[in-house]
């Protein structure tokens, strides 16, 4: 069964992440609900997918990953998740090109104990 970041302490630490390394970003929260809702869906159904470009609403891109989460490191998991979107040309460049972004995440609980992030960003100019 999976929560929401209701706090959104995860969403406050990758947007700091982000802005270190590609400067000022502006957060929209319209397109992190949608990013909210999506990566709520991949957690409940367990797989990691882009969701269809006409629920987008006004972002013309978007980066999906999820992540296992060990040992309740949550910190650790987002520093995986951009380090992979960082390798990634195309999420990179996602990132790097779109001066506004929304971030959504939510977790899965797996029967076996195992605990997986997963993170959508929307972007836009």
């Amino acid at each position: 069964m999976p929560f929401f970041d209701s706090d959104k302490h995860l969403i406050h630490i990758m947007m700091d992440m982000i802005r270190q390394n590609y400067g000022g970003k502006t957060y929209d929260f319209e397109m992190a609900k949608q990013c909210s809702a999506h990566a709520g869906h991949m957690a409940l159904i367990g797989h990691c997918f882009h969701s269809d470009v006409a629920y987008w609403g006004s972002a013309t891109a978007e980066n999906v990953a999820h992540e296992t989460v060990i040992y309740r490191n949550f910190i650790s998991a987002i520093e995986e998740i951009i380090r992979k979107f960082m390798n990634s040309e195309g999420h990179r460049r996602n990132i790097e090109e779109h001066p506004v972004i929304g971030i959504g995440t939510a977790v899965r609980f797996e029967e076996d104990g195992t605990e997986r992030l997963y993170v959508a960003q929307r972007f836009r100019h």
